[in-house]
């Protein structure tokens, strides 16, 4: 699909994408168009992550931070229109993206702000999580890394900032 307009000969081949206003309505305060927060937030995450595989996206701008106070225009904030934060505002500053790959677990994440070296541990559990392992994000600061399957189903990162402060990722289950 992202190659149908060079093959139709409607625009240039090989061109870069650059996905700027994205986001997703939400469920509250969207009713009619709006996903569920939860799904707000997984769906964030899922399309970091495909977004990463494509080599020609150079770049994905959330739009908005904050709810439009008009329920009928953008409610794709990662907070509520008093500021409260949705779920969607962890899945955006530490996405997580969990897979099956073999007989292992693929687990995909970044640091926001990127850059490389960032100590990550990825944690494992159902509801008392352990870390299974520390990786170093790359120079944009992604990882992906592959482990053997653990006994929890849940997935989930922690980061520690450069002032000490530590931010956990959405909680992950293993998508298919």
């Amino acid at each position: 699909m992202i190659n149908q307009g060079s093959h139709n000969r409607r625009i240039r081949g090989g061109l870069r994408f650059f996905f700027t206003e994205f986001g997703f309505q939400s469920n509250p305060p969207d009713r009619t168009f709006g996903v569920s927060l939860s799904r707000q937030a997984r769906y964030i995450n899922q399309s970091d992550y495909i977004a990463y595989h494509n080599r020609r996206v150079s770049s994905v701008a959330q739009y908005e931070l904050f709810d439009d106070l008009a329920v009928g225009s953008f409610n794709t904030g990662l907070r509520r229109t008093n500021g409260k934060a949705k779920p969607a505002l962890k899945a955006y500053r530490l996405p997580i993206w969990v897979t099956r790959s073999g007989s292992k677990i693929k687990v995909w994440g970044q640091v926001r702000p990127g850059g490389s070296g960032q100590t990550v541990q990825i944690q494992n559990g159902n509801k008392k999580f352990r870390t299974v392992k520390t990786v170093r994000t790359g120079r944009k600061g992604y990882f992906e890394v592959r482990i053997g399957r653990k006994a929890g189903k849940k997935w989930r990162l922690l980061w520690k900032d450069p002032s000490g402060k530590t931010f956990a990722s959405r909680i992950a289950g293993i998508n298919s």
